[in-house]
């Protein structure tokens, strides 16, 4: 009986000597949101060609091939939703990091000195990869259409023929 009143009390003045004590504290914080924009089914998982592109037609860093028009449009946006932006991502360019790597080919050889530029269609102007770029508003309808190009650039000096294919994703962000 000693034996084991010793062994309770020595357990019992070891564990007064420790101390807790409060180093921080972690706050959770979020909201329900209501559903998302619905991507018309005429515009997921689209093809978009750009076309047989001669050599010839880039002169230089930085030249273009002729535009080609794409669109994503949203519908049954929820009420709560005025503005969307999208945001783009997809394989890097190793020379510029703001336009459309092209993909190893599986197929044949791929295409050297070219990457994908995407645009603006109204203003023209490049939107780099895996930025947000400027709001759209939502009709009454609840639907949003945003119109953009696409166009192959030349990225390099020397350019080798080959498969120019890429494939690029889309983030829709609410406001």
């Amino acid at each position: 009986m000693k034996k084991y009143t010793l062994c309770v009390l020595s357990a019992l003045l070891i564990n007064s000597f420790t101390t807790h004590a409060s180093d921080g504290q972690i706050r959770f914080t979020g909201s329900i949101i209501p559903n998302s924009c619905n991507v018309d089914t005429n515009y997921v998982n689209q093809i978009i060609s750009l076309g047989k592109v001669p050599i010839t037609t880039f002169n230089g860093i930085n030249t273009t091939s002729s535009a080609t028009p794409f669109s994503i449009k949203l519908k049954n946006c929820p009420t709560e939703y005025k503005k969307i932006q999208i945001k783009f991502d997809g394989r890097r360019d190793k020379t510029n990091n703001a336009l459309l790597g092209l993909n190893p080919s599986s197929g044949g050889q791929a295409a050297t000195g070219i990457a994908i530029g995407i645009y603006n269609q109204s203003s023209l102007q490049l939107l780099p990869l895996n930025q947000e770029m400027e709001q759209h508003t939502i009709n009454k309808q609840q639907e949003v259409e945003v119109r953009f190009i696409a166009k192959y650039i030349a990225t390099g000096a020397t350019i080798t023929p080959g498969n120019a294919n890429s494939l690029i994703h889309f983030n829709v962000i609410y406001d």
